[in-house]
C-alpha cells in the first residue's frame, strides 16, 4: 500500500501474449521502437495524480516483422516467429562488482548513469521461405540520455540452428570479400561492445552444404 499512498504504482511486469509486432530500422541505422520500449522501462510515466514503474517486459508468442531500410534503397524484411523475449530493468546494486567494471568503463570514469537491460530471447527467424532457430541472453548497457542500440554496450551469447548463408548475405555481404554464400551456418558466439565500434566475438561456427564465391580471397588458391 505505501507506493499507493504515493500516488505511485509499480509494475513488476508487463506481459503481453501472442502480440503482431512491427518494428523498422531507418537509414540512419536507428530502431524507434526500442527507444520506446527503453524509455517505458526507464523513464516510466509520470502524471499530476499518479506515476507508474516498470520493471520487466515479457512477450510471449509474438510474430514480429523487421523491415530495414540501412542496408540499402530497397527495404530487406525478415519476419520472427513463436517470439519470446524477455526484459528486466537491472540496477547497479544488483550487478556483481565484476560486471560493473567490465561494463562500459569510460561511462563510469564520466560519472555518468548506466541504464542496463537483461534478456533472453527465442525466436525462429523466416526469410525467402527458409527459417532458423535463434536463442540469445545477456545485458545491454546504456549510456545516460539515449538508447541507441548501436551506441550501447553489448553482452551476449548468441546461438543459430540452421541459419541460410543467403540471409546472412542480406545483412552482412557488404562486409565480406565475397560475391555469393550459400549453404547453412550454426553459430555460437561470445559478444561483447559496442556495434557502432569494436565488438570481440569468439565462439565456434559449424557450416553445412556451404558455396562461397570469393576471387579475392581464392585467386591465388591451388590445390594439390
Amino acid at each position: 500500500l505505501l507506493p499507493l499512498l504515493r500516488r505511485r504504482v509499480d509494475f513488476y511486469e508487463l506481459r503481453v501474449d501472442r502480440p503482431t509486432l512491427q518494428i523498422h530500422r531507418d537509414q540512419e541505422g536507428r530502431i524507434p521502437e526500442i527507444d520506446l520500449i527503453m524509455r517505458l522501462l526507464f523513464e516510466g510515466q509520470k502524471e499530476s495524480r499518479f506515476s507508474f514503474d516498470l520493471r520487466g517486459i515479457r512477450i510471449e508468442n509474438g510474430e514480429v516483422s523487421f523491415l530495414d531500410h540501412h542496408k540499402g534503397p530497397k527495404p530487406v524484411m525478415t519476419r520472427f516467429r513463436k517470439t519470446d523475449l524477455d526484459l528486466r530493468r537491472v540496477k547497479d546494486r544488483d550487478l556483481l562488482p565484476e560486471e560493473i567494471s567490465r561494463q562500459t568503463p569510460d561511462a563510469t570514469s564520466a560519472g555518468q548513469e548506466r541504464r542496463t537491460v537483461e534478456f533472453s530471447v527465442r525466436t525462429a527467424i523466416e526469410k525467402g521461405g527458409k527459417t532458423a532457430g535463434f536463442k540469445s541472453k545477456g545485458k545491454v548497457v546504456f549510456s545516460e540520455g539515449q538508447f541507441e542500440l548501436r551506441q550501447a554496450w553489448l553482452d551476449a551469447d548468441i546461438q543459430l540452428e540452421d541459419f541460410p548463408g543467403s540471409v546472412f548475405w542480406d545483412y552482412y555481404g557488404g562486409l565480406l570479400p565475397v560475391k555469393s554464400l550459400q549453404g547453412t551456418l550454426s553459430p555460437r558466439l561470445k559478444l561483447q561492445g559496442r556495434l557502432a565500434e569494436r565488438v570481440h566475438i569468439k565462439g565456434e561456427m559449424a557450416f553445412r552444404q556451404l558455396e562461397v564465391e570469393a576471387p579475392a580471397i581464392f585467386a591465388d588458391a591451388h590445390i594439390a
